[in-house]
């Protein structure tokens, strides 16, 4: 039985270089000034050579004390495998439902399957993975090892203890992992807003206009053997959207509930001319193989504890070039729980037919950028992101378009500065929280009827889709206003928009809502009502209001 128990926390904020803003020497400095929850983080309580309280081993392993090894300090712990799982691990005490950054250093020596999280231990006695990440060994030959800062970030849930862990599994050689300076805190929460700067009074007339998706949907996707698939994020290129699906599935019994059928593909993709959303979108047809049924885009493996799936996540376009943000799932967990190896970015120049992998540009699975919305504004594109699973808060990172393919060239909202403007760091461990967890699938576009950024996503709590409201790109974003509940409409997610579809200068939204049975996707419209609210705050003006992410010319609006 794979228990990947393991301990360790670490805050990700000291030992980060020299600090060039006073915001984010302010942000480093509260995470510091947090508790670390961890006992004994550097291992310089170990008297022996063998671990001892509060840690805790299960495969080989000990500590190497004065022998210079350490990341800091004088000690460090080591675990070593040449077959079989060993890991180093400790219980911690925790708030229920409250969100934690766990973080540590570790240096590989010829391990190639390193698991790094958090977990908890069920009533039953059974094991829940809430956060992972993935390492390895990434020296290149004839170099010396190094280490490495690993950060997850994880809501404790309903549990009171959590286990912190680092292991790995055995591959046939010698190989060891070393460990030190672990630390696990509370995540830095945005402050409260005020609710007087917003103008979003709430939504209404919800209406499900048509399923998209499956035998009886009004594209009748069967013709293209898939009978069930979910998500249905779009990009926007000219003239067309690009709609793009999750795990995707042939021929299934009707009824059947959530995925699962013949002809499993990790990732499909629609291409739709149709401008007017009001009786559903038609789409052209999809991108297919020489079978004419709709095509994987992004391979996966497919194996359980590998690589389960990859799936897309957004996307957007440049020119005549689409990309894709993705997820490499390792594992599905329990319901809004997964755990992924890495997120990353996919390229195609011929409209999608074939696609390639960036291997340049990838974030590491335990990070907060795993799930991603993107729009552009200006030169840049933002990129709203949420880790693994449902449970996560929202960050936010940008990139020049002419560096989007460049990962080094990517900046981090890291806070503001004491006059409110936004302070952008290339360190990922800067970047601050903008919006609390739990947001699962979020999309986001600029809306002209608000003057305003407007987020959706899926609150996993409440079983709901929620939305937003944002002043800028990083806030201040409002409290959530529902737009759809579990209760109307049963195993409900992934709520996406694009700004080509809506009505009346956006006043009424079109979005794409999944729901688990029967595993389609649906075309949803609903009215934002700004009524009784007068914007006497501030609104951001677009620089480029007439092509955020998207060509208004093309909106439904014209037509109305």
């Amino acid at each position: 039985m794979r228990f990947r128990k393991m301990s360790l926390l670490m805050v990700v904020m000291f030992s980060l270089g020299i600090v060039l803003f006073d915001g984010m020497a302010s942000n480093r400095k509260a995470i510091a000034e947090q508790e670390n929850l961890i006992e004994d983080a550097g291992f310089e309580n170990q008297t022996a050579a063998s671990i001892s309280h509060p840690w805790r081993i299960e495969g080989a392993g000990g500590v190497d004390r004065e022998l210079g090894y350490s990341h800091s300090g004088l000690n460090n712990a080591w675990i070593y495998s040449k077959d079989g799982w060993t890991n180093i691990y400790q219980k911690v005490d925790v708030a229920k439902n409250t969100d934690y950054i766990f973080s540590g250093w570790v240096k590989s020596i010829n391990q190639s399957n390193g698991y790094f999280g958090a977990r908890a231990k069920r009533a039953d006695g059974s094991i829940v993975i809430l956060s992972e990440t993935v390492f390895h060994d990434e020296t290149p030959a004839g170099q010396p090892d190094e280490y490495k800062l690993l950060s997850v970030t994880v809501n404790s849930g309903d549990y009171d203890s959590l286990e912190l862990y680092a292991g790995f599994w055995g591959n046939g050689n010698d190989a060891w992992v070393q460990v030190d300076d672990f630390s696990l805190v509370k995540e830095i929460k945005p402050s409260t807003t005020d609710s007087s700067k917003f103008v979003l009074n709430g939504v209404k007339n919800l209406t499900k206009v048509a399923q998209l998706t499956g035998k009886n949907s009004i594209n009748k996707t069967d013709k293209y053997d898939l009978y069930g698939t979910d998500l249905g994020s779009m990009i926007e290129m000219n003239g067309k959207v690009y709609m793009t699906f999750g795990d995707t599935f042939g021929v299934r019994p009707d009824d059947f509930i959530g995925g699962g059928g013949s002809n499993w593909r990790s990732s499909t993709m629609a291409v739709i001319s149709d401008k007017n959303p009001s009786d559903g979108l038609t789409f052209d047809g999809f991108i297919t193989g020489p079978d004419g049924n709709a095509k994987e885009l992004l391979s996966s493996k497919k194996i359980n504890y590998d690589e389960m799936t990859v799936i897309p996540t957004g996307g957007f376009s440049i020119g005549n070039r689409l990309y894709l943000n993705f997820m490499s799932v390792h594992h599905w967990g329990d319901p809004g729980r997964w755990t992924t190896n890495y997120s990353g970015l996919a390229r195609s120049d011929d409209g999608g037919n074939t696609w390639t992998k960036l291997d340049d540009v990838k974030w590491p699975g335990g990070s907060n950028f795993i799930q991603v919305t993107t729009a552009k504004k200006g030169n840049d594109i933002y990129f709203w992101s949420i880790p693994q699973g449902r449970f996560g808060g929202v960050k936010l990172m940008k990139s020049s378009i002419s560096s989007v393919e460049d990962i080094s060239k990517y900046q981090y909202f890291a806070g503001t500065d004491k006059d409110g403007e936004p302070l952008w760091s290339s360190n990922m461990p800067d970047a601050r929280e903008i919006i609390e967890g739990p947001v699962g699938e979020l999309s986001v576009i600029w809306n002209k009827y608000l003057g305003r950024w407007i987020m959706t996503y899926l609150n996993e709590k409440t079983a709901s889709i929620e939305m937003r409201e944002g002043i800028t790109p990083w806030g201040e974003w409002s409290e959530p206003v529902t737009v759809a509940k579990g209760t109307d409409y049963p195993g409900l997610y992934g709520a996406f928009m694009t700004p080509k579809y809506v009505e009346d200068n956006g006043r009424v939204i079109y979005f794409t809502m999944s729901q688990w049975d029967p595993y389609n996707v649906f075309l949803m419209k609903v009215e934002l009502d700004r009524s009784g609210k007068k914007n006497s705050y501030k609104i951001e003006k677009m620089e480029d209001e007439e092509n955020a992410e998207g060509h208004s010319e093309d909106n439904i609006a014209r037509a109305n």
